[in-house]
């Protein structure tokens, strides 16, 4: 079964249509020049949602209200992948660089893989049975709460028992509740009642209108002289913030009451309810309370969030597990009956986990060795990377002591200490390169079904264009065999991976060339074959074109990147300039012999050939107008500028540029494609020059 991905692109952006083909299982490179759509194709594949694709559409429809149904953009994909990562410059800026991280989540990305995790279930597995206990029993969960909140509400400070904690404010005074002074006799049953706070509270708003009546501000009865001193001693001697801190510790108190020893019950009832300021004593007394629950709280609390961060010293996982067993005989204060009944389900469940403990400092081990055989790992493949890049870069893996994490930093080899900020200390082509590395860790960890590369190695120098190449497409742990779509606009990669290199890659990479004719994408597969040396692909183009002008314009372009200025150049410039008679250099004549010497020369490779029948040819402009629309782009340029000669566009850098420059001679690299068979010139320039060649043989055709 055919199961090549077909991605049809209708309307997105400068892509009226077109079709392209991913093979699974490869790299799969997309070479174009710029302006092709290579960007929109990328974007058109990685959306996620319809309405995301809308922000491809096309300019031309942006006025457009409503928007026709068919010029709304659309991706239509057979074997559409489900997992689609995408690297551009988006990508850098969201997922790479964090501050004091080179990738987002790098514990996720380089270190939680399939075998840590099933490690890690397995450790879990061993360690369940204490847990099970917590799940069971969600007293003891509400026993650390309970816990928690008598800590927090009696502060200690160095000196002893904190003024500004709760219990401290609430008891300090003694039990006021129970202890009425004899002159508030008559308000008691409000100052103990069930609504005493609402009532202290609203008993204290009216003392403000004392001073301005002599009646009372509650009941509007005449006051006595001796009544309104006695009204406000009630909120001097029940503020109900006080109160409500009282109330509040009474509650808790009673609550954790059966955990604590009868003795220590009895204490506590004395402070609570007994008349005296709270003394040296009290303070002492609570201070070594509130040790004691802290003890029990921490083992609690360690009990009930074990985890393999806990044993991170493997050699002591039996001495960390009898560390968390509690024995009450040490806080004699909190050894009750009720005590003893909860620590029991814990220490009996630490003594099973002891009983395993040989098997579970195996399983730590083996878990502590994998992380450390995964982080050098991946150290050692980033910094050989570096290193053969030509970086002056290295990065290590350190754990994050907060939690069980680690984190991917960068140092310079001349400095010690980790980079803080490595994305502002890099240059553009250093974070290109660091990103591309970590976005292949990203990519491989998410398992990503289709990988696309926007145009992601054309910034860098050709001995880190192929450090990169071999770390992403070569190594172990890398894009090898995966379904990656390159996008790009530079050739030198197909030179490596297509025809020199072609045999290290496994599967080899699939190359296409696409082409943007009026907005429509068009792809041809680049073979081995099609990749050769510039002089190679103007030898076979000398023998196999199929018009003697071709032929002897692809003669000439040899010769000029010979530096072969011979009278075999000579006669071929003044033909093309025009020139009935040749004429050299310096504007004289060519004599006769060397005319006829270059002649015998020239029909060496194109026999045909005679000056003065070849002159004819060229100066046929309906001629060379026919030839001009048969020619393929770097052709038909060649044969516009023997159309119009000096006149050339003169006034157009673009033409100066594309037509007497880039496209003159053929200023490509040493390997190219044969731009007969391959469209190289941009779609603009053979537009242009399609326009003005309709112009000449309009203004021809009406001349005859």
């Amino acid at each position: 079964m055919n199961n090549t991905i077909q991605v049809q692109i209708t309307n997105c952006q400068n892509i009226k249509s077109g079709t392209i083909e991913i093979h699974p299982g490869k790299l799969n490179i997309k070479y174009a020049i710029n302006g092709t759509g290579k960007s929109t194709i990328g974007k058109a594949l990685s959306y996620k949602e319809e309405n995301e694709l809308l922000s491809l559409l096309p300019f031309m429809y942006h006025n457009e209200a409503p928007l026709d149904k068919n010029h709304k953009p659309k991706v239509q994909c057979t074997n559409r992948p489900n997992n689609i990562a995408i690297f551009n410059e988006d990508t850098v800026e969201q997922y790479l660089f964090q501050p004091n991280d080179l990738i987002k989540n790098s514990f996720d990305v380089l270190i939680r893989t399939a075998d840590y995790e099933k490690r890690m279930l397995e450790i879990e597995e061993l360690i369940k049975d204490i847990k099970k206990a917590f799940q069971e029993n969600p007293v003891l969960d509400e026993l650390i709460t309970q816990f928690k909140t008598f800590l927090d509400d009696c502060k200690t400070t160095k000196t002893g028992l904190s003024k500004a904690s709760k219990i401290y404010k609430g008891l300090g005074q003694g039990g006021k509740l129970d202890n009425v002074p004899d002159d508030l006799k008559d308000y008691k049953s409000f100052i103990t009642g069930k609504n005493n706070l609402k009532w202290l509270s609203w008993q204290a708003q009216g003392n403000q209108y004392l001073e301005s009546t002599v009646k009372c501000p509650y009941c509007v009865t005449n006051l006595k002289p001796e009544q309104p001193n006695t009204i406000r001693r009630v909120s001097e001697v029940y503020e109900s913030k006080q109160i409500e801190h009282f109330l509040s510790v009474a509650n808790l108190l009673e609550t954790l009451k059966p955990y604590f020893t009868d003795s220590t019950a009895a204490l506590l009832d004395e402070i609570l309810h007994g008349k005296i300021e709270f003394s040296t004593e009290h303070e002492g007394f609570l201070s070594r309370l509130r040790n004691q629950i802290d003890d029990l709280y921490q083992k609690l609390v360690q009990s009930r969030y074990m985890n393999f961060n806990s044993f991170k010293n493997v050699d002591k996982v039996i001495e960390e597990l009898r560390k968390n067993k509690i024995n009450l005989s040490f806080l004699d204060s909190l050894n009750s009956a009720t005590t003893q009944q909860k620590i029991n389900i814990i220490n009996d469940s630490l003594d099973k986990v002891i009983d395993k403990a040989g098997l579970l400092q195996g399983e730590i081990a083996k878990q502590k060795a994998h992380i450390k055989t995964t982080i050098d790992l991946h150290k050692e493949k980033i910094n050989q990377f570096l290193e053969t890049a030509g970086y002056q870069y290295q990065v290590d893996i350190i754990p994050e002591n907060k939690d069980d994490s680690y984190h991917l930093i960068l140092r310079h080899i001349a400095c010690d200490q980790p980079l803080d900020n490595a994305k502002s200390c890099l240059s553009f082509g250093e974070r290109n390169a660091f990103a591309l590395v970590l976005f292949m860790y990203s990519s491989l960890k998410e398992n990503s079904d289709l990988i696309i590369l926007d145009d992601p190695i054309s910034s860098f120098d050709n001995h880190k264009k192929f450090a990169i190449i071999d770390m992403l497409f070569r190594r172990k742990n890398s894009f090898q065999g995966k379904t990656v779509l390159m996008l790009t606009h530079d050739f030198e990669p197909l030179v490596d991976m297509i025809r020199t290199l072609s045999h290290l890659f496994s599967p080899p990479p699939f190359a296409t060339y696409l082409y943007n004719d009026g907005n429509i994408l068009t792809e041809t597969a680049i073979e081995k074959t099609d990749i050769q040396s510039i002089i190679d692909v103007t030898k076979n183009n000398i023998v196999n074109s199929h018009s003697t002008i071709v032929r002897l314009i692809y003669l000439r372009r040899l010769l000029e990147m010979n530096d072969e200025k011979n009278i075999i150049w000579q006669l071929l410039s003044n033909i093309f300039h025009g020139r009935p008679t040749p004429l050299d250099q310096d504007k004289n004549p060519i004599p006769a012999e060397d005319i006829a010497d270059g002649e015998e020369r020239i029909c060496l490779e194109v026999p045909e050939f005679s000056y003065p029948s070849v002159y004819t040819m060229v100066q046929d402009k309906l001629q060379m107008i026919s030839l001009y629309k048969v020619c393929t782009g770097y052709e038909k340029l060649q044969i516009y500028r023997i159309l119009y000669d000096e006149d050339i566009k003169e006034d157009s850098p673009v033409f100066r540029k594309f037509i007497n420059e880039t496209y003159h001679i053929g200023n490509e690299s040493f390997y190219q494609l044969n731009p007969q068979k391959f469209q190289l010139v941009p779609q603009y320039i053979i537009d242009l020059c399609d326009n003005d060649v309709a112009l000449l043989e309009v203004k021809l055709n009406n001349l005859t």
